[in-house]
């Protein structure tokens, strides 16, 4: 697209080791304190420009609520963007337990946690739609339902997940398999840079546990901004 300037084309490439801030190339790092994220090989993977490797998340049984496996995230992003574009593609495991608060999937951050706060976007219960949330100071605790088409998530397979946001229109808008599912004028970003961006699927909110073992993949992820 004309005037957008590549930030990051990761394609999951890096053996994903046990530990806490742990760097890996081209500016990507991890948070792996338990070993629940792995590199694994998927001949399936669906991103034309990766090899067969892809980021294997594990929610074992007895897995608790409010948590996440893992966190593999790019930072600092540059300063100054005003549009930022995210794609990734990403597969939930069939069978998943759904916890009743839903399924986050990846977090935007916007200024240093809460200097800023953060949006997420995640699958939701029990429709399996995708839908983000806003938790910027400006703009706290806001659920943008799917306003355009209502996909629902095929469990087990791959899917593209895009993601947009504009900060002068105050857009914020996101695709499944390239299907536009939400298209929102009215969100109220906070002054603050885009910083941070993680591959950091908490499971639900408060309250549960797994009861059964279950997966969240990623392949490919591309950042790009104006």
């Amino acid at each position: 697209m004309a005037g957008w300037i590549l930030v990051t084309d990761y394609g999951l490439t890096d053996p994903l080791p046990v530990g806490a801030g742990v760097r890996l190339s081209g500016g990507w790092g991890i948070d792996n304190q338990s070993g629940l994220a792995t590199r694994i090989t998927d001949p399936t993977a669906p991103a034309p420009a990766s090899p067969p490797y892809v980021a294997q998340y594990t929610y074992p049984i007895g897995f608790v609520a409010g948590d996440s496996p893992a966190g593999v995230y790019y930072e600092p992003l540059p300063t100054g963007i005003n549009e930022l574009y995210i794609g990734f593609y990403w597969k939930p495991s069939n069978p998943w337990q759904d916890h009743p608060a839903g399924n986050k999937i990846a977090f935007q951050f916007a200024g240093g946690g809460g200097a800023g706060g953060q949006t997420f976007i995640m699958m939701t219960t029990p429709s399996h739609t995708l839908r983000p949330t806003l938790e910027f100071t400006t703009d706290l605790g806001r659920n943008l339902e799917p306003n355009v088409n209502q996909t629902a998530i095929s469990l087990g397979q791959w899917h593209l997940i895009e993601w947009y946001m504009n900060k002068a229109t105050h857009t914020m808008k996101w695709w499944l398999d390239g299907v536009l599912q939400g298209n929102y004028t009215n969100v109220n970003y906070p002054a603050n840079q885009f910083d941070t961006f993680t591959l950091d699927p908490t499971w639900g909110g408060i309250g549960g546990t797994k009861t059964e073992t279950d997966y969240y993949w990623y392949d490919h992820v591309r950042l790009t901004r104006r």
